[in-house]
Formats: structure tokens, C-alpha cells, sequence
């Protein structure tokens, strides 16, 4: 074979979709006369979209998507991978109209020394063909050396080609030096199809083994979200210092305490009984971690033996105006008995508070609690039956939130009458009170300040 005197590029007059085609082709010979034709019948070729020149958009998609495949049922994987064979699409219509060379117009600086090349470029690219229309401009500059390179591109990308609308954005910029590298990327995909649309923004900052970034989604159909990858996130104020209101743990997410305003839980946010004794440390909480003041009074008293009577647990408490008062008691109920013709009954002993001060004596509401009978046997009628009751232990937290003036009060339960309830639902007094007394009366007042 013999170089022809004069080689032209090739000039496309029509870029089109990927089609199978012959060629009729002819040697040419020393001479310069073209020897006899052939016919060469090529088939289809297939678009690599990874090999074609500035194809970092559709890389760019993947990254974005790629770390979602998981999570996503099968719709939404399919959905993701048509558009990224929508933006593929695009990078080799981009790719296409540069070799057509149609409205296209390239400025371009460069120096080359003899250790190092400078570049800035420009690239618009304009074109209608059809149903389809493309945009895309291509900014570069960059510097490379021996053992150092840095570069900041921008590549903004729009085409609409029959019933599909695509638009993406990839700015980045990346150093390196030896075998240390970094780089942030930014990238923006909006894609609209007739099954829905989809919108994505991602940021990214790698720097060698370190990764982090977030990225936007919505898409029609699905849940938006937003997800941090990062080791530590932090918040600053205008003007103050930034802090970590997160940290990961063994690849867990943990809130720091510092982030809560001091007083910002109140006890409306903690439901009652949540923190137990169990979950603390012993000399965990101490007198410097209680707001100052904020328990102004707390008596306590213990009645080992038997109380009978009509009142228990009377405790008398300095009282702070203004405050509050919580009491907490518990006794246990001596066994009782209780004679009826019914053998199916229930039985219920009645309680109130009782607050004694300088604003003179309050009963509160009557509250009843469960006398659960442990023995029922025929009494010496037979016609009656003995129900055995009591053995239980009973626990009053009662809360007075009255704004009373500054003095001492007591605070008692006073142990009323005992409920028969017959399996019919008619109620009968068993007792006028509960004659048997109750023993081991633990009692506790104390008072918080507002």
C-alpha cells in the first residue's frame, strides 16, 4: 500500500442513530487510478459510552445513583439505569456533533515548556437535527507538570430528543501532587421522561482515603431524601465557634449532649418513670448537674409496724411559695376478711389526699384500688361465703401543683371505705374502713421550685 498524495478528514453531512451499511470501496495503486470496487457489508456498530471523550457526566450519574441501587426495589433500579442510558445518550450526541463539526467554535490558550503545559479551553457546541436539539458548553483549565497536575472543568449539557428532557451540570476541581490527591466535584441531573422526572444534586470532597459529601434526590413517584456521608457534622452560628452535634461511633450516629439548650427538657419530654435507677451511675448525678435550688424542700418518714386507722403516712413539709410538691407512698395491706352470699365479688379500697395547712384542711379525689381476694371458702353459714383479701402493696405518686403561700402542711392518705362490687354490677359497702390495717408505710414529700 501506498500513502495517497493527500489525506482529508472525514466530513459527516448527517450524524444519525447507529444503522448497519455498505460500503463500496477501492484500492489505489501506485499509479494513483483506483484498482476494482467491493462491496463491504458493516454491521450496526454498538456505542461504549465509557469510550467516548468527555464522558464524566454519565460517570458522574453513577456515582450519584450507584450507592442507592441497593436500598431501591426493582421499578427504581430500572428507572435509575434508563437515566443513566439517557445521559450516555447525550455524551455520544455530544461526542457525534463534534465530529460533524457543525456549530461548533473551540478557543483555545496552551504553552508547553519543557517540563510543564498550561491549558485554558473553551468548547460550545450548537445543534438541531430533527426532533432533537442539543447544547453544550466545555470549560477547562488546567496545568500539568513532572510530579504535579491541577485542573477545574465545568460542563453544562442540555437536549431534548423526542419526548425526553435532559439537563446536567459537572463542575470539579482536582490537585495533585506525588501520590497525594484531591479533588470536589459537584453535580446537578435533571431528567423528564414520560414515566416521571428526576432530580439529583450531589457534592463530593475526596482526599485520598477520605470520603464525604451529600447528595438531594426527588423523583416522581418516590420518597425525596437527603443523605451526609461524613465522620463528624458540624454547626456554627454567625459569628460562634462550630460545633459536632454528631459523631460516628463504629459506623453508628450518635447526638452529642451539648447540643441540648440547658433546660430545653423539661418534664413534659420524659415520660413518666422513663429514667430508673438502673440508669445511672452511681455518683453520676451530683448536686453541680441539678439546676441551682431546684429542690427546695424533701422530707421522708417509715412506719414499719401496723397502722390502723383512718389515715396514713401524715408527713408535715416546709412548704416555699410558689412551688411545687410531688408525694410518693407505698404500704401494704394486712389480710382482711369479708363476709357475702355472692361468691363471685370484687372488692376496691377507697383513697383520697389529704392537705392540711395555713390555708386551712383540702381533700382531694377519691381514688379506688384493686383488693385482689387470695382465699374463698364457705363460711360457717352455708349459705355465705368468706372472702380473704389485702397482702398487696398499694403506691400513691400524686403531684400538687397549687400555688400555695409559704408554711408547713401535711400530706396524708386517708384509707375510706371497702367496695363489694357482685358479678352483677351492684355495689355493696363491705366496710365503712379498713379495720385490718396496713404496715410497712414508706412516705416521701418533696418540692421542686417553677
Amino acid at each position: 500500500w501506498a500513502p495517497l498524495a493527500q489525506v482529508y478528514a472525514p466530513k459527516l453531512s448527517q450524524v444519525v442513530e447507529p444503522r448497519a451499511m455498505s460500503l463500496r470501496v477501492a484500492a489505489v495503486g501506485a499509479s494513483g487510478l483506483p484498482g476494482a470496487y467491493a462491496v463491504v457489508d458493516l454491521d450496526a456498530p454498538t456505542i461504549d459510552a465509557s469510550k467516548v471523550p468527555g464522558m464524566e457526566i454519565v460517570q458522574g450519574v453513577k456515582d450519584l445513583v450507584g450507592t442507592q441501587l441497593v436500598a431501591m426495589d426493582a421499578q427504581r433500579r430500572a428507572d435509575i439505569e434508563t437515566l443513566a442510558t439517557h445521559v450516555a445518550t447525550m455524551g455520544a450526541a455530544t461526542e457525534a456533533a463534534r465530529l460533524a463539526g457543525e456549530n461548533r467554535v473551540t478557543i483555545k490558550a496552551e504553552a508547553e515548556g519543557a517540563a510543564a503545559r498550561a491549558l485554558v479551553q473553551e468548547e460550545v457546541i450548537a445543534r438541531v437535527s430533527g426532533d432533537e436539539a442539543l447544547a453544550v458548553s466545555i470549560s477547562t483549565v488546567s496545568v500539568t507538570a513532572t510530579n504535579a497536575a491541577a485542573a477545574v472543568t465545568a460542563e453544562q449539557a442540555a437536549r431534548i430528543a423526542g419526548d425526553t428532557a435532559l439537563a446536567t451540570r459537572v463542575d470539579s476541581v482536582e490537585a495533585t501532587l506525588g501520590a497525594v490527591s484531591g479533588s470536589v466535584r459537584a453535580e446537578w441531573v435533571v431528567a423528564a421522561t414520560p414515566s416521571g422526572a428526576f432530580a439529583a444534586y450531589q457534592l463530593r470532597a475526596r482526599v485520598e482515603a477520605s470520603d464525604v459529601g451529600f447528595f438531594v434526590v426527588a423523583q416522581s413517584g418516590a420518597p425525596g431524601y437527603v443523605a451526609i456521608d461524613a465522620d463528624r457534622f458540624f454547626i456554627r452560628s454567625s459569628g460562634g465557634s462550630p460545633f459536632a452535634a454528631f459523631d460516628t461511633v463504629g459506623g453508628n450516629v450518635y447526638m452529642r449532649a451539648s447540643m441540648y439548650l440547658d433546660g430545653s427538657i423539661t418534664t413534659a419530654k420524659v415520660a413518666a418513670g422513663a429514667i430508673t435507677t438502673d440508669r445511672l451511675t452511681v455518683g453520676g448525678v451530683t448536686t453541680d448537674r441539678l439546676y441551682p435550688n431546684s429542690v427546695t424542700a424533701s422530707v421522708a418518714g417509715t412506719w414499719a409496724g401496723t397502722t390502723v386507722g383512718g389515715s396514713v403516712g401524715g408527713l408535715t413539709i416546709p412548704r416555699t411559695s410558689g412551688a411545687w410538691l410531688k408525694m410518693d407512698i407505698s404500704f401494704r395491706l394486712n389480710e382482711g376478711g369479708y363476709t357475702t352470699d355472692a361468691i363471685s365479688s370484687r372488692y376496691f379500697l377507697e383513697i383520697r389526699v389529704v392537705r392540711a395547712g395555713p390555708s386551712g384542711t383540702t381533700t382531694f379525689e377519691t381514688v379506688r384500688y384493686a383488693l385482689p381476694p387470695f382465699h374463698i371458702f364457705l363460711s360457717a353459714s352455708p349459705s355465705n361465703y368468706q372472702h380473704n383479701v389485702g397482702l398487696n402493696e398499694i403506691r400513691i405518686q400524686w403531684i400538687d401543683n397549687e400555688n400555695l403561700s409559704a408554711g408547713n402542711y401535711e400530706y396524708k392518705v386517708e384509707l375510706l371505705r371497702v367496695i363489694m362490687v357482685r358479678n352483677t354490677g351492684v355495689e355493696d359497702v363491705a366496710a365503712t374502713s379498713y379495720a385490718n390495717g396496713v404496715s410497712r408505710v414508706v412516705n416521701h414529700l418533696m418540692e421542686f421550685k417553677r
